[in-house]
């Protein structure tokens, strides 16, 4: 080990002990330092410290790891050490584009791990964009000794409905986590038709989400290369909020995900939603095509919707397209695919067949879910096409009288089917493999008279990454962080937050305070259930 590199451990050890103002008054320093550092600054003095020359850098040494790749160097801000833009896989450009992720290359000289990198194509013109995206960020707390210490980490996983966002935090979107000894990761993956794409003439051996495909390679990126950051490789969490929290039921039933991960939680999740299937797929007569829905995406990037125009070979355009195009060509989210490779199945419908992984998962939702409906784009007559022959019931159920995508009712429907009856299938699910599951309801609210319907789509995602003082939502962070550390969210001074093994029903609410309920929307959710067991007795299997 250099001599410089003996120095900043040394220093760093001392919490209070400000490394990076010190310069090279080593009369201060002795004082500083115990017996026992003494003795290893003598030996450092002896082996020449005092020809190196800091330059007020003495805490570089603990911004540079050593990796597969090469060097990496980050930045030291607040309490945290940051390494960001790290590229996990090649860039997915040129003929590369709907290919499964390959391994990055070799780093040429030091990488600067500074700066974020671009985000992947989406509609947002507020960053820099490219499909050059595949990088990851890292956020640990600088009081880490990587040689001494194995933290656990929390792979976050961002949301946007599939076409927009990215692993980019606000100033002090990793302080909770770091300032509670919780490595974090945040990355980029593609969006859209570059990230989820199924075109009938294309041919897609690896399945057609490539979205998850980026997933699974910044995880494997992670497994091998998180220890040189002081993260246990053996105590990854994943989690993710909408999107995010869809990506998280996916990887729970993704086949090549296997072992990756030890936790995971997913908000407000989607897993239970009908999706496209590809000809590869079981086949589902009331889920629509996934070569329908891309050629109809292919062909408004080419902008030759509603022309006649036929080309055998309509995909062999793609590639020159503009992505620009490819991201004007989607109205509303995105969502994933059925391609019986990358997703074999509807997560939902593989977490009641027992055939997810074996970790500790929570699930949840919030009580104003579908405040993020009238984005959507899923029209009213399209949602209310999904009930079958509860049409009637549901309607007097939810007392649905304006078609809109802004009246309340189809909002409240929509938020119940989409997100809060994965959260009810896959959590007590879990009970299928004899794993730990856990539930909760998102019910708090700062304002009742503003916010009148409940909490809406992703606010308590939100309240993790914020440092407000309020006792229920730091209860809220405090299971967080349990679970990521522990794989189970309890702990002293909380309300116990039952398995759902122990009783398979119950729902952690969040409220003005955390109490359990035995039920919530109990008439509702049980009809949607329902529904959902139909559908999927409808699946052929070719039996």
């Amino acid at each position: 080990m250099s001599t410089g590199r003996i120095l900043s451990r040394t220093l760093l050890r001392y919490k209070n002990f400000n490394a990076l103002n010190i310069g090279l008054d080593v009369g201060v320093t002795l004082k500083i330092l115990s017996k026992t550092s003494m003795r290893v600054l003598n030996s450092i003095v002896v082996l020449g410290l005092l020809a190196v020359s800091f330059q007020g850098q003495s805490f570089d040494g603990q911004l540079v790891r050593q990796l597969s790749q090469g060097t990496v160097k980050g930045v030291h801000q607040g309490n945290s050490i940051i390494f960001k833009g790290i590229p996990y896989a090649e860039p997915p450009i040129a003929d590369h584009r709907w290919q499964p992720p390959l391994p990055p290359a070799k780093f040429v000289g030091e990488f600067s791990a500074e700066q974020y990198g671009p985000v992947c194509p989406q509609k947002s013109q507020k960053l820099t964009q490219s499909e050059n995206c595949l990088t990851l960020n890292i956020f640990s707390p600088d009081s880490i000794d990587i040689e001494a210490q194995s933290l656990p980490v929390l792979v976050w996983i961002h949301g946007g409905g599939f076409v927009f966002g990215s692993g980019n935090m606000t100033a002090q979107g990793h302080k909770n986590w770091n300032d509670n000894e919780i490595i974090l990761v945040s990355f980029n993956y593609r969006l859209g038709a570059l990230g989820i794409f199924a075109p009938s003439d294309m041919t897609l051996p690896k399945g057609a989400n490539f979205s998850v495909m980026d997933m699974v390679a910044a995880l494997k990126w992670l497994k091998a290369n998180i220890s040189a950051f002081g993260g246990d490789p053996n105590r990854i969490t994943i989690a993710g909020g909408s999107a995010g929290g869809m990506a998280v039921q996916m990887l729970m039933v993704n086949p090549q995900s296997q072992g990756l991960f030890q936790g995971a939680i997913s908000q407000s999740g989607y897993g239970a939603w009908p999706l496209p299937r590809t000809k590869d797929a079981a086949e589902l007569k009331s889920s629509p095509s996934a070569e329908e829905l891309s050629d109809q995406i292919a062909r408004r990037a080419l902008n030759i919707e509603g022309k006649e125009i036929v080309t055998e070979n309509l995909s062999e355009f793609l590639f020159e397209v503009s992505a620009a195009s490819l991201v004007a060509a989607i109205d509303g989210f995105h969502i994933p695919i059925v391609d019986g490779k990358t997703l074999p199945e509807e997560p939902a419908i593989m977490f009641v067949q027992g055939r997810q992984h074996s970790v500790p998962y929570i699930s949840g939702g919030n009580s104003y879910e579908g405040s993020v409906y009238p984005y959507s784009g899923v029209e009213p007559t399209a949602l209310f096409s999904l009930m079958g022959k509860h049409k009637e019931r549901i309607k007097q159920l939810y007392k649905l009288d304006e078609v809109s995508t802004s009246a309340v009712p189809y909002q409240h429907l929509f938020g119940d089917l989409r997100y809060l009856l994965a959260a009810k299938l896959t959590s007590q699910s879990m009970d299928n493999i004899g794993q730990a599951g856990y539930r909760y309801f998102y019910n708090y609210v700062s304002d009742k008279r503003a916010f009148s319907n409940g909490a809406k789509h992703a606010s308590e995602t939100y309240k993790l990454f914020q440092a407000d003082n309020v006792p229920v939502l730091n209860q809220m962070r405090q299971y967080w962080y349990n679970f990521i550390k522990q794989q189970n969210p309890n702990g002293p001074n909380l309300p116990k937050w039952p398995n759902l093994n122990e009783n398979n029903q119950g729902w952690l609410e969040i409220a003005d305070k955390i109490n359990v309920r035995p039920e919530v929307r109990a008439d509702k959710l049980a009809i949607l259930e329902s529904l959902f067991h139909q559908r999927r007795d409808e699946i052929k299997t070719g039996n």
